[in-house]
């Protein structure tokens, strides 16, 4: 025999289950990117790409665009233009222009991190240009968001760029002591590439690391597995591994940060001069650790000039010191010494001409 409490149960749920909203998928049109760009200090624009898939199974990218003062009413005005329902359920990408990114993006981002249909791994970025320009254009047989959020993976995989998507910025914005960051991107003659890191002050884009700083970057923000380093022209070397270690010293008055940086690598190519192996490695060894130590302390003293703090210099402080005064700290932030140790150790040899 069934008992009571059972039936009651089973009755219950049969009602939540019909007052579900139930959705289905051929009535819908699932955004893979959507992209802002500034109108003017009232307005924003915002662009959604849609993907395609045609009945010879190639795809293609169908794109809305809409302009308002509130980023939910630009999308609810998208629906207006489209024959299904625009959902966020696959959602890679979002795109900031730099332009708008100077103005501050954290009530935007801030609808993607409060939106359950959207996945903490977004992938965030910065868009030197329009947002929109880069967004319409076809990249060869695929779907634009897509394309677009494989170049940001693969530039990660590479050791190019540090990871970053919507958990690790709001993370970073919500820190004591640390500023975020986000891959800056670039639309070049129908191309997208990654051109260097956005540098913001909380939610506002103060600065940009370029391109050909962002090894040093990369190993000065976060331990890394990836990536290659120039040396004097001739030789290219695969950093393996990277580590990091930070050395905090007068921290309760005058703080003063060493920050050690190991390297072990792999010369992937060298067409110089043809010495002895360990030689060669010693050479190779000392000219970067010189060449790693002056590119970081330089860029240190650029973070300082912007007042911004990516790598975290002040979480340092702050977690070795009692009773830590944020506002004192980022008033001395542009001043304080700041020493860059490196040790980089070749392990082996790839191609040598």
């Amino acid at each position: 025999m069934i008992k009571p409490f059972i039936i009651l149960l089973l009755f219950i749920s049969s009602i939540l289950t019909g007052c579900v909203r139930t959705k289905i998928l051929d009535d819908l049109h699932l955004d893979s990117a959507i992209g802002y760009d500034y109108v003017d200090k009232d307005l924003i624009q915002a662009t959604v790409v849609v993907p395609i898939y045609n009945p010879d199974k190639s795809i293609s990218s169908e794109t809305f665009t809409e302009t308002s003062s509130l980023s939910k009413e630009i999308l609810v005005k998208i629906d207006t233009k489209s024959p299904k329902s625009v959902e966020t359920g696959k959602l890679e990408l979002v795109l900031f222009s730099s332009e708008l990114a100077g103005q501050g993006i954290f009530e935007l981002v801030d609808n993607f991190q409060r939106d359950p249909n959207v996945t903490t791994n977004l992938s965030l970025a910065v868009v030197d240009g329009e947002v929109k320009e880069l967004l319409t254009t076809q990249f060869k047989n695929e779907d634009t968001g897509r394309y677009v959020s494989e170049i940001i993976e693969q530039n990660t995989n590479l050791g190019l760029i540090p990871k970053k998507d919507l958990h690790q910025y709001m993370f970073d914005y919500y820190s004591t002591g640390k500023d975020p960051y986000l891959p800056l991107l670039k639309l070049e003659n129908d191309q997208v590439e990654v051109s260097g890191i956005a540098l913001f002050d909380k939610d506002k884009l103060v600065g940009q690391i370029d391109f050909s700083e962002l090894f040093v970057f990369t190993v000065l923000a976060e331990t890394s597995k990836n990536g290659s380093y120039k040396v004097q022209n001739d030789t290219f070397v695969r950093n393996l591994g990277s580590k990091r270690k930070f050395i905090v010293s007068n921290n309760k008055t005058n703080p003063e940060i060493t920050i050690n940086i190991q390297i072990d690598g792999i010369i992937r190519q060298h067409s110089g001069e043809k010495i002895q192996q360990k030689k060669l490695y010693e050479k190779i060894e000392k000219q970067m650790e010189q060449d790693i130590k002056e590119e970081a302390e330089i860029m240190i003293k650029k973070l300082q000039a912007l007042k911004v703090d990516p790598l975290g210099l002040g979480e340092q402080v702050r977690s070795r010191t009692r009773n830590w005064d944020e506002k004192k700290w980022y008033d001395m932030y542009p001043t304080i010494n700041v020493k860059v140790k490196v040790d980089v150790k070749i392990t082996e040899s790839g191609v040598v001409e």
